[in-house]
């Protein structure tokens, strides 16, 4: 047989073109009937009333119904044939996501499915019980727990599609999260949820992180799900927050007490007094400022002093709010919470700042709280709905009556409104292509998904920002009047009517009792049961003329919480086990009780509140004022510090060259503002301890925001002998620490700090030139979600690791690093390092790279390594 160049015979050709053919007729026959389709489609289209594709659509998308409405009658036909067509595109298309697979034993399994249909459609409430998965995710087994969650019947009305919590054992991690929730996607808006987070996340702000899964449950697929992490140690760092509290306002009994109240209602005759019972009780359940904050992970409290400090701290700072002491701008972060009030009115639904779907993150650095907004929805009318009344109590109502608040929430929106005219989107140019990445994930399952119109967030600005900007948009949201006594219902049950707590005084115990409804209440006595000795004893003590006034609910003029509250005083016992309050109502024929918990008192001061610039120039008359620029100057001299200085927020610092500052042991500084150090070649600038003590050192905070992005710069300055920065409660890792403040370090030095951190620098932008940090007990440099240089510097005798960095990217070249106990460069948690020229003796370890970081180096000379050279891990 013939062959021809290549070494194939003729046969051999006439089977592989047949074989051709065939291919082709089975690509091009599938390729031709969807031509088919799309043309009739596109006829029927044509030939059909505008009208038709809504009813269409109506029974099985009616959220695609409702949006073909809302365009132009000459547009919906052809809106149809496009999602349609969009459809059909995305069949053939591969979802390129991460997917798991969840083994649960046959009893776990079963009791889910059996707890399920026991529930129907019924809410889901108090804890359910986890069971033991494991989770194949590439080539990992992870080990974890799961269980049923979600208030609503929509978390479980799918076949197969429930909602589960997820916890993981140890360090297990899918995607860089131990805790996470797993929900079918319309539960989490489809797309919203997680374009709302990246929107969050992106600007800086705290935000569950969001993601679409493919999983399976013992190896059969359930299709595409929502994972959203869950509150963990974990959502803090790898969004650059330092570990701390996470708090919710409590509201475990919220839906038993509005389920109580709906049931009751039925049995009311009479339309005028069914009304007003709903009303009360509705503003009695949904008043979440009426109970106390609960702390994730309380059980760590008791492990860690710093974080049960906090929490004291927080506690009593939220409460001081609450009772009209401090403002909302004194204990929230001003510019993230105004930022995300302002996305969430861009995106134009406020379900996720409902009081019971905010998280507050207290962080440990500023001591502020940040929010943590969840369960996002993507509003499709120009108009933001779930806004909440300010008559019930959200704390919506306070964070928007705080003039310092609001201010920066106009700054905030007006950004929005100027990238959206710059990009076609207040949330960038890249909004639409986002969305439709997660689109295309959604679509074979979920076809008719509608993206968003961008043009709705210039309607929606276009609509409202006149009234913003007169501040009458969220009064239109609080018109509910409570300034009228409710009668109690005789035979209702009030549940728990008031929430009371105790603290300890040198005069005593107080009891603070709030009351929780429109009618008062009246305390009739308290139990006690306490330790003595060797016993558990318990005595019953009777009170008259104690009444606990009627709660308005609402919120007072200066931002305050509105309620019925009163103080009593009884006498100290100690090793109190249990106390419990008993009371009655006169309009209520039952009694009731309540069990009393500690709980920090309110705060009438922020513990890092300004000092008072009258006090610091009697107490330091060297200072020099310029209110016009708001600066402290220092001039050259030999000056002795003795207190611990917090100018106000937005003052900055000067210090001249020659100057020669002498810190008592408790005395540093506390800037909000940048700080300039004038020092020169021939006349320096040095920061010590008076006598040898060791010092608060130099701490700058937010100062890029209230000095509106001033850098801060140290040059040819000397500081040496700090401690850790502390005032009070308040306490932090560095001697010398720059948070969200840029500066420049030229040419300076650190040495024979105690801290645990010579030198922090957080959410910075940072230069480090010609400057030496040595002689330390722990670390030199500590670098977290930063960006900067470091140049032709020194890290000598240093207790620790040399530079360590989190989440930065950093460039290091011509720098020295000698005797270094642990790690001379140490970069994690995804950061990016390039360094040159790089000198590393008498190490540890030289070079560590790990958690996803990327490290990058060229001219290193390594001596005298106890360890390794150069290491890579993953944790």
């Amino acid at each position: 047989m013939p062959e021809i160049e290549g070494g194939y015979t003729d046969e051999e050709l006439r089977i592989h073109w047949a074989n051709q053919k065939k291919v082709l007729a089975s690509i091009l026959l599938p390729i031709f009937l969807l031509f088919v389709f799309l043309s009739t489609l596109k006829v029927i289209t044509i030939t059909q009333s505008n009208d038709y594709w809504a009813r269409f659509f109506e029974s099985k998308y009616p959220e695609f119904a409702r949006t073909i409405n809302q365009q132009h009658p000459f547009h919906q036909r052809d809106f149809a044939f496009k999602a349609i067509s969009d459809y059909l595109n995305n069949i053939f298309k591969v979802r390129d996501v991460e997917s798991i697979n969840i083994n649960i034993d046959f009893e776990g399994l079963n009791y889910f499915k059996a707890r399920r249909n026991a529930l129907g459609p019924s809410s889901l409430q108090g804890e359910e019980p986890y069971k033991k998965v494991t989770i194949d995710w590439r080539e990992d087994q992870l080990r974890g727990k799961m269980k049923l969650k979600g208030l609503g019947p929509d978390h479980r009305d799918h076949p197969t599609k429930w909602s589960f919590a997820i916890s993981l054992k140890g360090d297990d991690s899918f995607l860089g999260m131990n805790r996470f929730s797993i929900h079918h996607p319309k539960t989490r808006d489809y797309q919203g949820e997680c374009l709302y987070s990246k929107i969050l996340i992106d600007n800086g702000d705290l935000a569950a992180r969001c993601e679409f899964i493919e999983v399976s449950i013992n190896g059969e697929s359930i299709g595409v799900m929502t994972a959203t992490e869950r509150v963990s140690k974990n959502l803090l760092e790898m969004q650059g927050r330092k570990e701390g509290n996470i708090f919710r306002p409590s509201y475990e009994d919220m839906w038993k007490d509005l389920g109580r109240a709906a049931q009751f209602k039925r049995s009311i005759k009479n339309p005028a007094a069914s009304k007003s019972f709903q009303l009360h009780t509705e503003a009695h359940a949904l008043n979440r400022l009426l109970t106390p904050l609960e702390v994730y992970g309380s059980g760590k409290l008791s492990e860690s002093d710093e974080l049960t400090k906090q929490y004291s701290v927080a506690i009593g700072l939220w409460e001081g709010m609450l009772s009209g002491h401090l403002r909302p701008s004194d204990i929230f972060d001003i510019e993230s919470t105004a930022r995300i009030i302002a996305a969430t009115f861009a995106v134009g639904n406020f379900h996720s700042l409902q009081t019971h779907n905010i998280k507050l993150y207290f962080n440990p650095l500023t001591y502020k709280f940040e929010i943590l907004p969840t369960d996002a929805v993507f509003g499709r009318s120009p108009s933001p709905r779930y806004l909440p009344p300010n008559g019930l109590g959200y704390i919506w109502g306070i964070l928007v009556s705080d003039r310092e608040l609001y201010r920066e929430l106009l700054e905030q929106i007006n950004l929005l409104v100027q990238r959206h005219a710059a990009e076609g989107s207040p949330f960038g140019a890249d909004f639409s292509i986002i969305e439709s990445q997660y689109l295309d994930v959604l679509r074979p399952e979920f076809p008719f998904i509608v993206p968003h119109n961008t043009e709705t967030f210039g309607r929606r600005f276009d609509t409202h920002l006149k009234a913003l900007t007169s501040n009458t948009f969220f009064l239109d949201y609080a018109p509910l009047d409570h300034t009228t006594v409710f009668a109690a219902h005789p035979d209702f049950d009030l549940g728990n009517p008031v929430f009371a707590s105790f603290y300890n005084t040198p005069e005593g115990i107080v009891i603070r009792v709030i009351n929780r409804y429109s009618f008062p209440m009246k305390v009739d006595g308290y139990e006690l049961e306490y330790f003595d000795s060797t016993e558990v004893l318990r005595k019953s003590f009777e009170m008259s003329d104690i009444e606990v006034p009627a709660t308005m609910h609402g919120i007072g003029e200066s931002g305050s919480r509105v309620a019925g509250e009163v103080s009593i005083s009884v006498p100290t016992v100690s090793g109190i086990e249990r106390l419990k309050l008993l009371l009655s109502s006169e309009d209520n024929s039952r009694s009731y009780s309540a069990n009393v918990s500690a709980y920090p008192a309110p705060v009438k001061t922020h513990v890092l509140s300004p000092s008072d610039l009258g006090e610091i120039l009697e107490t330091h008359q060297f200072f020099k004022l310029n209110t016009t620029s708001k600066v402290l100057t220092i001039p050259s001299g030999k000056w002795r510090i003795t207190t611990f200085i917090k100018p106000p927020p937005g003052y900055g610092l000067i210090v001249e060259a020659g100057a020669e500052l002498l810190f008592d042991a408790n005395a540093g500084f506390l800037l909000r503002g940048p700080i300039r150090v004038l020092g020169s070649p021939q006349n320096s600038v040095t920061f010590s301890g008076y006598g040898g003590a060791k010092w608060r050192g130099i701490s700058l905070i937010n100062s890029n925001y209230w000095s509106h992005g001033q850098r801060s710069s140290l040059k040819n300055t000397v500081i040496s002998g700090t401690r850790n920065a502390a005032y009070g409660p308040w306490e932090i890792t560095g001697g010398v620490t720059f948070y969200k403040s840029d500066v420049d370090i030229i040419s300076s030095t650190i040495s024979g700090t105690e801290a645990e951190d010579a030198l922090n620098i957080v959410h910075s932008d940072f230069t480090l030139v010609d400057a030496m940090i040595s002689d330390t007990r722990s670390d030199a440099f500590d670098g977290d979600f930063s960006v900067g240089r470091i140049v032709n510097s020194t890290f000598a005798r240093v207790g620790g690791d040399a530079i360590d960095f989190s989440g930065s990217e950093i460039d290091v070249e011509d720098s020295k690093f000698f005797t270094v106990a642990d790690k001379a460069v140490s970069v994690g948690e995804q950061s990016s390092l390039t360094g040159r020229q790089l000198r590393i003796v008498d190490v540890g370890t030289g070079i560590v790279s790990k958690d996803g970081s990327q490290t990058r180096v060229d001219g290193v000379t390594f001596g005298k390594t106890q360890h390794y050279e150069v290491m890579a891990y993953s944790k």
